[in-house]
């Protein structure tokens, strides 16, 4: 998939993520609302943020959590 380049002022509308299971890192998607009340939205690979961004941390609730599946090696909601 291409990387797509928005270089404009912009309002962040969502942002959501959940961090690895084997490496403390984020897999981040947002959507941005521009100016003429459109969004785009997808994989946040970097961003520059002025002058703030109110970012809200919070453990998901244990029946969220996911976990290895043995079978197919994916990540998966355990809700056994």
């Amino acid at each position: 998939m291409p990387k797509i380049h928005y270089k404009s002022r912009s309002c962040r509308c969502s942002a959501m993520s959940r961090s690895a299971i084997r490496a403390p890192a984020l897999h981040l998607h947002a959507v941005l609302g521009k100016a003429d009340g459109s969004v785009v939205g997808g994989h946040l690979i970097e961003a520059y943020v002025r002058p703030t961004l109110e970012v809200i941390l919070i453990q998901p609730p244990s029946y969220l959590r996911k976990r290895k599946d043995p079978e197919t090696g994916l990540a998966l909601i355990d809700v056994a």
